[in-house]
């Protein structure tokens, strides 16, 4: 029923409008038909029977149509409700419009408060300028403060210019102009829409009127509303997971450990590329995963070897362009330091289709376990079923983007990654931004399924500045928590305190 209401409603709305519009024209036509006459005229026939009969059967009908309005107008108004959001160029727009605000305020905290169970209920303003956002929760990934960009400047700068035209809508002078806003607030409320509150310059202040004049808005939700139902079947999707390795034994073993429980016992239709830079322990290599293709019966492994120094990029490069299979596959590619769970590969597979979207989970990245397991009564970080998402834990590594699932043409397609880039990082954010630049779509989400394990980094000094900065501005976020390294650097006066705690000089 919601489904034929959603399809028909405008249309029916058109014709009650057009309705509306015969009745006035009837209306109007008959009065002129009386204003035509001339008075001789008009006295003549008013007097005669003829002339009453007519009046009487003109009222009779006038006052059928004033009913018929009353009727239609309650009509539109009911179908209104129904898509209170949609925008309407006929007489009625200022009525939806205020039917819509009083949907909007009347649950949300707008103009009056409304008491919230717990202070985590509160959902806290953004702060901003004409070219400055102040974040509230900007992650590891963003300043504290930015510009605008994107669609959060197109929003806006809309909101701006609407407020601009509530203000001259008087037609008072002088004319408020974008210059004399000073600064504002936003948040979004969830199922309600938008609510900004701006204040601008008072231009017209005389005396003792105030120096400032605010204006609050809001940019409603609208219903929901059906883009797409269909089945989505990802059964028989292989996955190409392609890791380049050069040494780092114990987290390889890690690595196959895990790949065999999630890949080889649980998924199944997954491929592992190894793309392995130098010739010391490549033996062990090749002898590890020639163990687990005989004892699984799995041969979907493929081992390549470069003589070369180690470069991430220029090993996914290679071990993409090594496929011999389907020429489209879903490519996975991965780090030897990554602990994933099935979950995570389906996500991979839901969340990617050729030439419309690619993958970058926000993966989970654990801390140091020394110092994490120094601020807990028992270890949390001894193996993968163990991992635990929490602030003390690890954090959400929304600064990194080498961990992607997309098709081998989408790869292709973006012409991969840079040839020049070597070393760390760097790589990732070039090939993320060209999809970012593209018309694919780019999914990114926080992934509760896939977890960076905490390994020592090497920032090599050979690195340009503004790699090895970052080099070491990851190494510093993946030692521990703010409050564990506060903790910390503050170890003397605990232990001074302690002891004169110990010792009976304070209570």
């Amino acid at each position: 029923m919601k489904k034929f209401v959603r399809f028909r409603v405008l249309p029916l709305m058109l014709v009650l409008v057009i309705s509306i519009v015969f009745v006035l024209f009837c209306y109007c036509s008959l009065n002129a038909e009386v204003d035509c006459q001339n008075r001789a005229e008009l006295k003549l026939f008013v007097s005669s029977d003829k002339g009453y009969e007519y009046i009487q059967n003109l009222t009779t009908e006038l006052e059928q149509q004033r009913v018929q309005i009353a009727s239609l107008q309650s009509k539109l108004a009911g179908l209104i409700q129904v898509l209170p959001t949609e925008k309407t160029n006929f007489g009625a727009e200022m009525g939806v419009r205020n039917m819509v605000m009083a949907k909007v305020r009347s649950p949300a905290e707008i103009l009056d408060g409304i008491p919230l169970s717990t202070e985590f209920a509160l959902i806290p303003f953004t702060r901003f300028t004409a070219e400055r956002l102040f974040l509230v929760d900007p992650g590891l990934g963003r300043r504290v403060m930015e510009k605008p960009i994107g669609y959060i400047r197109k929003d806006l700068t809309e909101i701006l210019d609407y407020a601009v035209e509530q203000l001259n809508e008087d037609g008072s002078t002088p004319k408020f102009a974008l210059t004399d806003f000073l600064e504002g607030l936003f948040r979004t409320l969830p199922g309600f829409g938008t609510h900004y509150e701006l204040y601008f310059r008072n231009i017209r202040a005389h005396g003792s009127i105030s120096k400032y004049v605010k204006v609050v808005i809001t940019r409603p939700m609208s219903e929901p509303f059906l883009l797409q139902k269909h089945d989505t079947d990802v059964r028989g999707k292989l996955i190409n997971i392609i890791v380049p390795l050069s040494g780092r034994m114990e987290s390889f073993r890690r690595f196959m450990e895990n790949f065999v429980k999630v890949c080889i016992k649980l998924d199944k239709y997954v491929y592992l590329t190894l793309v392995y830079f130098g010739s010391q322990e490549f033996a062990e290599i090749q002898k590890a995963t020639a163990e687990i293709s005989v004892t699984f019966q799995f041969d979907r492994i493929q081992v390549i070897q470069l003589h070369e120094k180690f470069s991430r990029s220029k090993g996914l490069q290679v071990g993409i362009q090594n496929w011999k299979g389907d020429d489209d596959v879903l490519l996975f590619m991965c780090d030897i330091d990554v602990i994933f769970n099935n979950d995570f590969l389906e996500r991979c597979r839901l969340n990617t289709e050729p030439g419309q979207k690619v993958y970058y989970p926000i993966i989970f990245s654990m801390y140091n376990p020394k110092i994490v397991n120094a601020f807990q009564d028992e270890p949390v970080s001894k193996g993968s079923s163990e991992l635990l998402i929490s602030k003390e834990t690890g954090f959400w590594r929304d600064f990194g983007y080498g961990m992607t699932c997309q098709y081998r043409q989408d790869f292709l397609a973006m012409k991969g990654f840079d040839e020049l880039s070597s070393g760390w990082g760097m790589e990732d954010v070039y090939l993320y931004r060209k999809f970012v630049r593209s018309n694919i779509t780019v999914v990114r989400a926080s992934d509760p399924g896939i977890f960076h394990i905490w390994h020592e980094k090497y920032c090599d000094p050979n690195l340009s500045p503004d790699r090895y900065r970052g080099c070491i501005r990851s190494k510093a976020l993946n030692e521990a928590s703010h409050s564990q390294l506060g903790i910390l650097a503050f170890k003397d006066e605990i232990d001074i305190h302690q002891a004169l705690k110990k010792s009976g000089l304070i209570d």
